[in-house]
């Protein structure tokens, strides 16, 4: 059995020491109080894009998660939603028929939520937006800590992201 030197724990003894006792020390603020009252300027889409991830925080559970991506090709502008579903158990239970369907209902809500924000927050953004062709969405699955794509949702058409499903 092998021991340790009497410097060694003493060296560590202080180490602990140290590490233990900043945690108690009083932390400063690296931000003064007028700072924080002072107004920042946001463009439209870094607006936008905090309200989406807002949302999908807000829309997120114990079993799925979503979360929302702004993107911008061509002076058009596109939403990328994603549904994770935490445990892939949940939609193995049921049917192709149903799985479909859940997938689905979740797409719509989530769409019908991105619409009526985009056309909230974002004036410039909604002259152009189409929830039909400007949102597309992914449906993943965690099975055995890895992530599965399950489906997608593109111009209003659902496709399973393997066709055995």
């Amino acid at each position: 059995m092998k021991t340790l030197s009497l410097t060694a724990v003493f060296a560590l003894g202080a180490i602990f020491g140290l590490v233990v006792g900043s945690a108690w020390l009083p932390a400063r603020a690296e931000m003064k109080q007028e700072e924080m009252w002072r107004p920042y300027q946001l463009s439209q889409e870094e607006w936008l894009q905090t309200q989406l991830q807002i949302m999908g925080l807000m829309s997120s559970d114990s079993k799925r998660r979503f979360f929302f991506f702004l993107t911008k090709k061509d002076k058009a502008y596109r939403v990328e939603g994603q549904i994770h579903f935490l445990h892939a158990e949940e939609l193995d239970r049921f049917n192709r028929p149903a799985r479909r369907g859940i997938c689905v209902q979740n797409i719509e809500n989530g769409s019908q939520l991105v619409e009526a924000t985009v056309k909230r927050c974002a004036p410039i953004v909604r002259q152009t937006f189409d929830a039909q062709k400007d949102i597309v969405w992914r449906v993943t699955a965690e099975r055995d800590g890895r992530v599965a794509d399950v489906a997608r949702w593109e111009h209003g058409e659902f496709s399973w992201a393997d066709q055995e499903r």
